[in-house]
């Protein structure tokens, strides 16, 4: 019960930043809505995760794994929006692509996983021990 309130606080919250820095880039912030996709791509996990969390896993089978990809994908979308709203110049531009290894790597392995139906994904996971 705890965590369905603390994920969904999380989902409000990362929704509300979004359009905060969505509206800031109306405003004049040049780079405001990179973050703002950021937060709203963040409020995507926490959706992933509550509806992970509250047991609905099996009415929506797609859904699995695709919380690991995303949360794969966090590190290196807020290193660039980061960099980008504050004007940090990258020194080494190698760096960015280096962390997205990781989570390219990680779809090209479960490529298999994802195409399967939803019943054989929730099969694949009943056969887990």
């Amino acid at each position: 019960m705890i965590g369905t309130i603390l994920l969904s606080a999380g989902f409000i919250q990362s929704v509300f930043l979004g359009l905060y820095f969505y509206r800031e880039a109306n405003t004049g912030r040049k780079f405001s809505r990179d973050l703002s996709y950021f937060f709203f791509f963040l409020s995507l996990i926490m959706i992933c995760n509550l509806i992970y969390f509250s047991g609905n896993l099996f009415e929506f089978p797609h859904l699995i794994k695709l919380g690991y990809l995303f949360g794969f994908c966090i590190s290196p979308f807020f290193s660039f929006a980061v960099t980008r709203y504050f004007g940090i110049p990258k020194e080494n531009r190698i760096w960015f692509g280096m962390f997205l290894f990781v989570p390219v790597s990680f779809f090209l392995i479960h490529i298999p996983f994802f195409l399967l139906s939803g019943e054989n994904k929730i099969l694949s996971l009943r056969n887990n021990p």
